[in-house]
């Protein structure tokens, strides 16, 4: 992935500048690095209107945190970002061997039996066609 960039059209005017995570490195990233690289090209790429968050429910805590959380009604296998889209979009991030654990597979099954759609991704690019097929609109696009 380049920094050469294609617009598209915009209704606020001035797409703001590439943010510098989410371009082409040497070395892998992190999983911590991948979903700020992706919180980065969602607000560099999303037109405003388009709800999105993180959600921060595996972040390593203390026991009681944990314990608190837990009480308030956080439920383990939630994803990583969703997209309020019609449908909903879930999309949870892997880097290098992680795989999903038997709470997130449980929340994909339930997900997608629902009507919403749930991705995988390891890669901004990954992210780019969950949006593409869902024919989400997005101010600009990273090319290569």
């Amino acid at each position: 992935m380049t920094s050469d960039l294609t617009s598209l059209p915009t209704a606020g005017g001035a797409i703001p500048p590439v943010p510098p995570a989410f371009l082409a490195r040497d070395e892998p990233l992190s999983e911590y690095e991948l979903q700020c690289a992706i919180a980065d090209f969602l607000d560099w790429a999303l037109p405003p209107e388009i709800v999105w968050s993180h959600l921060p429910f595996g972040e390593l805590r203390d026991k009681a945190t944990a314990a608190k959380l837990k009480r308030m009604g956080v439920r383990a296998g939630w994803p990583d970002f969703a997209i309020v889209w019609d449908p909903m979009i879930f999309i949870e991030l892997k880097a290098g061997r992680n795989t999903l654990s038997p709470a997130q597979r449980r929340f994909k099954i339930e997900a997608i039996g629902r009507g919403h759609r749930w991705y995988e991704a390891r890669s901004v690019d990954e992210v780019i066609a969950a949006l593409d097929v869902n024919n989400v609109p997005m101010r600009a696009r990273v090319t290569a």
